[in-house]
């Protein structure tokens, strides 16, 4: 196994159960073996399971994790298919990517000197298909300006912030939606070209990117040693929007 997960191909290690540095791995693989020859006996063929990879602590140590960047024995985590340095915990992982990608944006935004960004959070609801402003990221959000949140009776939140840009706008070099979104480009050559001065951009995250109950299930019907986690809540995928609007100081 390479010292750094990272080498690793991503379909081998997109799931990842962290075991200790002393784990044995014998054990699992008499129990994998075994698993084989029953579905090979199986009259019936069996759709193709997903696996999750056991890795130690100290081989898992190349990636970034949530908190304060070390895994945890005994979780679950789900690569982050856009910026494959990442690993989210399976329980959550639909939140860290809406979050993933709403910073990415706020980030290109102050990138380009934005003065002033507002936030609006829409999420779908499963039953009516309409959305209504529903959820809170106070503590995802980094601010050097002034950030305050609101919120009301109606569940509605809105988040502000603002700046004081200092040097010359530009686009960073380190962005994972970008190429994926051409309302972000649109933005940016308008703001470096054509003397932008307001914006109004929607952020989506329609894709559940096959995390979803179908693979939780996979993963709890193993009969290999199975991750408490999964027995927890998991919160199932929705939709959702992110209205951003914002000023930019004219260029000189």
């Amino acid at each position: 196994m390479s010292a750094d997960i990272l080498d690793e191909n991503y379909e081998k290690r997109k799931h990842l159960r962290i075991v200790p540095d002393d784990y044995n791995f014998e054990f699992e693989n008499i129990v994998n073996n075994a698993n084989l020859r029953t579905l090979l006996l199986r009259k019936k063929p069996k759709k193709k399971e997903v696996s999750i990879r056991s890795i130690k602590v100290r081989d898992a140590l190349g990636a970034l994790f949530p908190g304060d960047g070390m895994p945890e024995v005994g979780k679950v985590y789900i690569c982050n298919p856009i910026d494959t340095r990442r690993y989210y915990d399976i329980s959550n992982f639909h939140e860290e990517m809406r979050n993933h990608k709403l910073m990415e944006a706020q980030y290109l935004l102050r990138s380009l000197g934005a003065t002033r960004i507002e936030i609006f959070t829409e999420q779908e609801e499963e039953k009516e298909k309409s959305f209504g402003f529903k959820s809170s990221y106070k503590d995802s959000f980094e601010s050097s300006g002034g950030f305050n949140a609101s919120s009301n009776n109606q569940e509605q939140k809105s988040y502000k912030a603002t700046y004081n840009p200092s040097g010359d706008p530009f686009v960073p070099s380190d962005l994972y939606w970008y190429d994926s979104e051409p309302q972000w480009e649109t933005i940016a050559v308008d703001r470096l070209h054509h003397g932008l001065t307001s914006f109004e951009l929607e952020v989506e995250v329609t894709s559940n990117y096959g995390v979803n109950t179908n693979l939780i299930n996979s993963f709890r019907n193993k009969k290999s040693e199975a991750n408490s986690e999964l027995n927890g809540n998991y919160k199932k995928f929705k939709k959702q929007k992110f209205k951003l609007y914002g000023e930019f100081s004219p260029l000189s």
